[in-house]
């Protein structure tokens, strides 16, 4: 595997700590290069992570050349000074990192100047993403030219002033760097030898700053006399503090989990541990911002407080009226289940998982052509989407290993496969595959296809959902093809369908020969001559082969799990789009290859589901649906259709299963053929056009329920 470069700021502990959760919790193959000034920052790390000491690109070492002092910083930069020798010491050793060891990425948590040199050397990176004023030219270049961003911290915290280009781009994760659960509060406090009924007030400051000033908490704890006022991490002490009895300094402990789970009340700055630590408590929270670069303290605080899960203030209160209020106020509006929220326990797999899918997408090997913008737009940068394969299955192992096998060699690979198992249990021996292949089981009596494309979709994390019919090989350019044109907003793809001929995947399993013997369906349309083609009638929906946005997904409902069972879920699906004005279209590409099976075409086999989801259909829509099967049940003295709704009159019989059945040499089924031997029984059938307005006729009879 490439490795991964990961620059990490030293100041303060966050860095290193969610650092640390990250690699740790990537593949284990996967090899890691840190680039620190400090090594003893780090918790421990596991085999094929490596810490590259470098100089601090942020403190003179001595040596520099003070007749260069006075050069101007560019905008675009931060903190650039001109003649340190450890600042182009510490740069070059990275540039030359990324010069022989051809990286997958780099990391930056957090430089602006890092993330530029990566780009700088055609090296994509992510960035960290943290709060405060970042709309300065250096923030936005690093941001803009990044592969992706990092937020280590919920959604529900984003600043509203980010721009939609940039929230596109981040992956947030609440909970990075959490390591562990807290104790009962009972434990704890025999831990740190607390009396179990007292009351306590915590006063939690990080390792980024000097800490709060030991005055105005002597001030809190004078106006809580029946309050232990206990602090832990940098105070700064104050000579004129006059501090009391029940205010007492921990300083640096190794257990802050136990003053946590032992709290009442909890006061802090709002470094980004210290706040996935409260978070994780559910403690009331009173914060107040220390200073910070960029007032990143200060929106975190606001983003807290806009987010219902702690109470803001712009400094600690200065009398002990004000800490009165503050206290009552942080008590009154706290919400232990509103502040859980916003932590996710496998915070840091989840982030790992994210930048190996990453990798994935960018190291793909199709030639591609990026269009770009100027930063001033909407949209600074084009990028790749990542594609989720899903697909439903109940049986048909080779038929499945065909479509893993498929997907192993598209060109650019899907982040991972779904599968939704419809049977008792997993399925084995699937080949091997360059992404992860997950199994949801989701057993049912009845055939719960709306139920199980529904669960693969939530399940999905690519921002596109590619959905594959068991029976259907993709192409190499399948997941890129879909990749390109499921944009946001774009509506359902459907991709080109061939259908393969009884023993083709067991005569030779080769693209071109899969090309060579496919045919298309007679009944349906073949793709456009390029690009993306709008389809008009919903009907033409079906779920072999077809793609969405995973935002368009979302917004369509997904699919009716009322309907189980065989038939009716797809074209209702179809027409909920239609409702919902979301596009159906026909993409050149994307195609599939759809293997022989042994098939019934009406579906005799399922008569009783095709007939009570055509009535569910009716009662959704006013109309029935698959009036053609239904129009062929009839004819064959199956069902009635009767003034009441439809009523079977009997199962389908050896008769009826031989003139539905798929013959060998027929690559597809086909309701038409079998329409036209019911039709001439009783008299001629016509041809070209008058056959088809006579189809029309007949089938539309199944429409409705029969007059009186």
């Amino acid at each position: 595997m490439k490795p991964i470069g990961y620059f990490v700021h030293h100041q303060g502990r966050g860095h290193a700590e969610r650092a640390a959760a990250i690699v740790n919790a990537l593949p284990a193959e996967r090899p890691v290069t840190i680039f620190c000034a400090r090594d003893d920052i780090f918790p421990a790390l596991r085999p094929g992570v490596e810490i590259a000491l470098i100089p601090s690109l942020f403190e003179a070492g001595g040596n520099e050349t003070a007749g260069m002092a006075s050069l101007p910083t560019p905008d675009t930069l931060h903190c650039a000074p001109v003649g340190w020798p450890g600042i182009r010491a510490a740069m070059g050793r990275m540039a030359r990192w990324f010069s022989e060891l051809d990286p997958a990425l780099m990391v930056s948590d957090v430089s602006a100047e890092v993330a530029q040199l990566a780009r700088i050397c055609s090296v994509p990176h992510v960035k960290v993403l943290q709060h405060g004023d970042r709309s300065d030219p250096g923030h936005q270049a690093a941001y803009a030219g990044a592969a992706g961003l990092l937020a280590p911290f919920h959604e529900d915290l984003a600043q509203p002033d980010w721009p939609d280009w940039m929230r596109a781009k981040t992956f947030f994760a609440g909970g990075l760097g959490l390591s562990g659960t807290l104790p009962d509060r009972v434990s704890a406090r025999a831990t740190l030898g607390i009396d179990p009924d007292a009351t306590i007030v915590l006063v939690l400051s990080g390792g980024g700053g000097d800490g709060f000033a030991s005055a105005p908490l002597a001030v809190g704890a004078r106006a809580m006399p029946d309050a232990l006022w206990i602090t832990i991490g940098q105070i700064s002490r104050d000579w004129h503090a006059t501090e009391p009895a029940n205010l007492r300094h921990d300083g640096w402990v190794s257990n802050a989990a136990d003053y946590l789970a032992a709290a009442d009340v909890v006061i802090s700055s709002t470094g980004n541990t210290t706040c996935q630590e409260v978070l994780s408590a559910g403690t009331p929270w009173l914060v107040v911002p220390e200073w910070r670069y960029f007032d990143e303290q200060v929106e975190k605080a606001r983003a807290l407080a806009r987010a219902g899960v702690a109470h803001h203030l712009p400094h600690l209160p200065s009398s002990a009226q004000a800490w009165s209020r503050a206290i009552a106020q942080t008590r009154d509006m706290h919400d232990t289940a509103r502040q859980r929220a916003l932590i996710t326990d496998d915070a840091d797999q989840r982030a790992a998982d994210w930048i190996e899918r990453l990798v994935a997408t960018l190291w793909w090997s199709a030639p591609i052509t990026i269009k770009t913008k100027t930063m001033d737009e909407d949209m600074p940068t084009a990028k790749l989407r990542s594609v989720s394969a899903l697909t439903i299955a109940r049986g048909r192992e080779d038929h499945l290993r065909n479509v893993v096998r498929g997907l192993a060699q598209q060109s650019c690979p899907p982040v991972e496969l779904i599968i939704g198992v419809m049977q008792d249990k997993v399925f084995e021996n699937l080949p091997e595959t360059p992404f992860p292949i997950h199994q949801l089981l989701i057993p049912s009596t009845e055939l719960p296809l709306a139920q199980a494309r529904n669960q693969v979709a939530a399940a999905a994390i690519g921002e596109v959902l590619a959905f594959l019919d068991v029976d259907c090989i993709p192409a190499p350019g399948l997941i890129a093809d879909y990749a390109s044109a499921c944009a946001p907003g774009a509506g359902l793809m459907m991709g080109e369908v061939l259908y393969l001929p009884a023993g083709a995947t067991r005569k030779e399993w080769s693209y071109d020969y899969f090309a060579s013997v496919g045919e298309r369906h007679s009944d349906r349309r073949g793709p456009p001559a390029r690009g993306v083609e709008r389809c008009d009638d919903y009907r033409c929906f079906w779920s072999l082969n077809f793609a969405m946005h995973k935002a368009d997904f979302e917004a369509s409902g997904g699919f009716d799990e009322r309907y189980t069972g065989y038939g009716g879920e797809d074209t209702d699906f179809g027409r909920t789009l239609d409702e919902r004005d979301i596009a159906i279209n026909w993409v050149k590409g994307a195609r599939v290859y759809h293997q022989y099976h042994p098939h019934h075409m009406p579906p005799v086999h399922h008569l009783a589901s095709v007939v009570r989801n055509a009535e569910l259909f009716a009662q959704k829509w006013g109309h029935r649906t698959m009036e053609h099967w239904l129009y062929c049940f009839s004819e064959m003295g199956l069902i009635e259709n009767t003034p009441q709704g439809l009523r079977i009159l009997r199962a389908p019989g050896p008769e009826e299963f031989e003139l539905s059945r798929q013959q060998a040499h027929m690559p597809y089924a086909n309701t038409r053929r079998v329409m036209d031997i019911l039709h001439a029984r009783k008299q001629p059938v016509a041809t070209g056009r008058d056959r088809e307005k006579e189809v029309v006729a007949l089938q539309s009879t199944m429409l409705l329920p029969a007059a009186e």
